[in-house]
Order: structure tokens, then C-alpha cells, then sequence
């Protein structure tokens, strides 16, 4: 829970994301920034890797 403000943006990811999101410093901003195509590159990247788990993804971006 918690207080949103406009400008926030919320990510709700699947296990295999979240894990790495909350192991890797920079990759929050790379979520909230980043558009689909770059992120199916990345994820595809961290996964060859080691970074992340190769299971499904799911990633859901919400701004307020």
C-alpha cells in the first residue's frame, strides 16, 4: 500500500521479472522508461545471461 502522486508509474511484473527487478538497481527505470520492443531485447538478453529466469514475463505498466 501506499500514496501515489502524478508522475508515479506502478510496474506489476510476473515472478521472472520481478526477481530480477528487485536484484538489479538500474532496471526499475529501464521498466518505467523503456517501450516493448526494447524491453523483449532486454529481457531476451538478461535471460541468455544468467540475469533472469527463463520463464514466462509479464509486465504491466501503469502511470498516474
Amino acid at each position: 500500500s501506499g500514496v501515489t502522486a502524478p508522475g508515479d508509474v506502478l510496474i506489476v511484473a510476473t515472478d521472472a521479472v520481478s526477481e530480477w527487478l528487485l536484484h538489479d538497481s538500474g532496471a526499475p527505470e529501464i521498466v518505467a522508461t523503456w517501450g516493448p520492443d526494447a524491453l523483449e531485447r532486454l529481457v531476451d538478453d538478461e535471460r541468455r545471461a544468467g540475469r533472469m529466469v527463463n520463464d514466462d514475463v509479464t509486465v504491466l505498466r501503469v502511470s498516474v
